[in-house]
């Protein structure tokens, strides 16, 4: 295992502190990712990894309403509630 030197950390953590995930400081440093997270492990407690995956398409407040208007017999299929939106 190849140690960091001081700029090369300090580079990182202020990366992390904007909020950059790993793979993307890996890059820009020239680091493996997994380098970048055990410095985020003992430098940055605090920060945590951003949460990955797709944003949802439907709001809390889209879903009630559309349990809403099934509960209430407004529409009796999905594609009828779609249309009601």
């Amino acid at each position: 295992m190849k140690k960091l030197d001081d700029k090369t950390r300090s580079t990182i953590v202020s990366l992390l502190d904007e909020g950059l995930s790993a793979r993307t400081i890996a890059s820009r440093v020239k680091v493996s990712h997994s380098a970048v997270n055990r410095i985020r492990a003992v430098h940055s407690k605090a920060i945590q990894k951003p949460k990955g995956g797709k944003k949802p398409r439907l709001s809390a407040t889209d879903k009630k309403h559309i349990m809403h208007i099934y509960r209430t017999g407004d529409a009796e299929t999905a594609q009828q509630i779609a249309n009601q939106l």
